[in-house]
């Protein structure tokens, strides 16, 4: 629940803290955004043409 401002994620940078420096950087995929009724992000190397 929401009481007051609009919370807005925000990118966070891989070497933001010491833990997340300490981590192996993740393979990034592209993604096409998907439209209004699609509940999950597929990354477009994995997409069903």
């Amino acid at each position: 629940m929401n009481r007051g401002g609009t919370i807005r994620p925000s990118p966070v940078p891989y070497d933001f803290t010491p833990q997340l420096r300490a981590m192996a950087r993740p393979e990034e995929l592209a993604v096409t955004p998907p439209d209004n009724l699609e509940w999950r992000i597929t990354p477009d190397a994995q997409r069903q043409p």
